[in-house]
Parts: structure tokens; sequence; C-alpha cells
């Protein structure tokens, strides 16, 4: 038996049960249940590597994990950023709620074109996240840019 989601993923059922546990660990906020989320949402890569549900976990598991000061930023971004790729290449659909943690990834890489790509892609599909672009220390160089005005004007502000 699968178990069959709007996105038309088929996951088992054992599978989608480790998925379940690994977000309730990522919920609780912990610092130890954020690395038991980390290790389990791994695992259910390991078990479906198509699942994209997963990945996003791995990528918030690892946003966590950074402002805990639990991994060490430079490896908690790569996988984060490695997660994000990894579910927007099985579903597009994901960068919906992924656009702005996308742009912060860029922006601590320094990549500004994509910075503001992700940015503005945020804004057209409504992503929550934006409203922290104002505050986000990854953004930092991002407001200081010529760019930073447009983006606020389309944001409405």
């Amino acid at each position: 038996m699968q178990l069959s989601f709007t996105r038309k993923q088929e996951i088992e059922p054992e599978t989608y049960s480790l998925y379940l546990q690994a977000l309730y660990f990522l919920k609780a906020g912990q610092n130890e249940s954020l690395k038991r989320s980390l290790e389990m949402f791994q695992r259910v890569t390991d078990l479906n590597p198509n699942y994209p549900p997963a990945w996003v976990g791995i990528a918030d598991a690892c946003w966590n994990l950074i402002s805990h000061d639990e991994i060490d930023k430079p490896t908690g971004l790569e996988l984060a950023e490695n997660a994000w790729k990894r579910a927007l290449e099985l579903d597009v659909n994901y960068a919906e709620s992924a656009a702005f943690q996308i742009a912060e990834i860029y922006g601590v890489h320094r990549d500004l074109d994509k910075v503001f790509h992700w940015l503005n892609f945020a804004i057209d599909v409504k992503d929550n996240g934006i409203t922290e672009m104002f505050t986000s220390p990854f953004l930092r160089e991002a407001r200081e840019d010529t760019r930073w005005a447009n983006l606020v004007q389309r944001r409405g502000l």
C-alpha cells in the first residue's frame, strides 16, 4: 500500500511514518530533537530520495540548527542549499515556500543577482518569509544594493 498526496507523490507508509516522526522532532525545537530530526529526514531521503517534503525538512532542520549554534554555519548552509535544490528539482512548486530561504542562502554566498531573483520570486508567490527581508542578517549586503529600493517598492512598502 502507498499513500498519495496532492502533488502526486507516493510514499510507503513506513517511510511516511518516519517522516512524521522527523517533523515531530523538528517542531519540538530543542537542540537534541533538531539533531534527531535532521538524522531522520536524511533516513527518509535514503529510503525515498524522490520525496520533496523530506528534503525541505532537511533544509528546515539545518536552518534551526544554525540558529541554535548546533551546526557550523558553512556546513549547515551547504546542507540546506543542497536540500532545497533537490526539493525544487523534484517539484518546482516547493519554491512557493522556499523562495525567501533560498534568497538567504545566496545572500550568505554573496550572489546578489540570485538573491534578488529569489526575493522577487518570493514576492510573486507571496512567500511568508518575505516579511523578514528587513531583518535577515543574511541579506545585509542586498539591503545596501541599489536594487533594494525597487524591491521594497514591489513589496508595497
